[in-house]
């Protein structure tokens, strides 16, 4: 974290990025490993990856390099948009990476990210 203010700006637009991009992947992709995770050892929850990746893309589009890029926009947009790319992704892990997975803790995260979603719409 301390990287994120780094004086090389480069470094610095770097650790940004990844932090969204990091925080995405592993929610994305892997979000019965954390619920696991948070109820076996009391790891941090999905809403700690959500705020993780929305932070990281925020600052990340804030970064005089993300104009420089034209990046400004699509890290904005990642960072609003955060928990849809998150729930997007969780549905391919679901279905693709882990179909015959089925657990309480996947059932709850899958009911709680529709009852999101329908409040949203």
């Amino acid at each position: 974290m301390e990287d994120v203010n780094d004086p090389d700006a480069n470094r610095s637009f770097l650790v940004r990025t990844h932090l969204g991009n990091y925080a995405l992947w592993l929610s994305g992709l892997f979000p019965d490993h954390i619920e696991q995770r948070r109820w076996r050892r009391g790891g941090p929850d999905m809403e700690y990856f959500e705020e993780l990746g929305q932070q990281g893309f925020r600052m990340a589009a804030d970064h005089r390099l993300a104009e420089t890029y034209g990046l400004t926009a699509l890290y904005a947009t990642a960072a609003e948009r955060f928990g849809l790319l998150r729930s997007a992704l969780n549905s391919v892990s679901d279905s693709l990476l882990f179909p015959n997975l089925n657990t309480p803790e996947r059932l709850m995260r899958q009911v709680r990210d529709e009852a999101r979603w329908r409040r949203l719409s």
